[in-house]
């Protein structure tokens, strides 16, 4: 995980520093683009390296659970909780009480205002990038035990991601969290009392419901 986590930062801190800050005042549509294009070609080249055909991790560890009473819990999904919730406190944390999370969340709220009390918007730009990068590298070392890896796996968790950032608010972390938590309880609700088939359709109908009840997410913050 350090090591996925290592070098997608570079990778992430290297295109957005060369490539992504030339786009910086261009319409976010401009950026949407640029960054599909992007994804479409990390697929690309991921397929024609490795090949279209599904890999899993061969592992004993996959086999191991922990007992607590009548609760019988899956290792490498514990490990994967547990190493979560420490990255997402550490990434609140850093977002939080230092100088560089403080400006990061400025330069969001206001760019013209963050240059104008002097944060270097396309280094700090850059920087998000990287960590943005390097989180999603951690998760993909993270997940890789549990799910049979290929080039066109990202569509649907990209997805589910963006749904969870909805239901639990934009700008807001702790709200990711609760929106991750309520998706994955409601999926596996769905797929345990009705069916495996309709995990997607009670992700679909929370997300409707908080955009009709509540825009901003759960824990978001209303603007005008």
């Amino acid at each position: 995980m350090p090591l996925a986590a290592l070098a997608l930062f570079v990778l992430g801190y290297a295109f957005q520093r060369f490539i992504g800050n030339r786009f910086l005042d261009a319409p976010h549509h401009f950026q949407f683009i640029l960054f599909i294009a992007l994804a479409l070609i990390i697929t690309g080249i991921h397929a024609m390296l490795f090949g279209p055909d599904p890999r899993g991790i061969q592992s004993a560890a996959l086999f191991e659970v922990y007992r607590i009473g009548g609760v019988r819990l899956d290792a490498v999904r514990t490990h994967a909780a547990l190493a979560s919730l420490l990255l997402i406190a550490a990434l609140w944390g850093w977002l939080r009480f230092t100088l560089t999370g403080k400006a990061i969340q400025a330069a969001a709220e206001n760019q013209v205002g963050g240059r104008a009390i002097g944060i270097r918007i396309p280094q700090l730009f850059a920087l998000t990038a990287g960590v943005g990068c390097a989180c999603a590298g951690a998760a993909g070392a993270l997940v890789a035990p549990l799910f049979d890896t290929q080039p066109y796996l990202a569509p649907e968790f990209t997805l589910i991601a963006f749904i969870i950032v909805i239901v639990g608010g934009l700008a807001s972390l702790p709200g990711a969290l609760l929106g991750g938590l309520l998706i994955g309880v409601a999926e596996a609700l769905a797929a345990t009392m009705v069916a495996p088939s309709m995990k997607s359709l009670f992700s679909y109908a929370l997300l409707a419901a908080v955009i009709l009840l509540r825009p901003q997410g759960l824990l978001g913050t209303a603007h005008r």
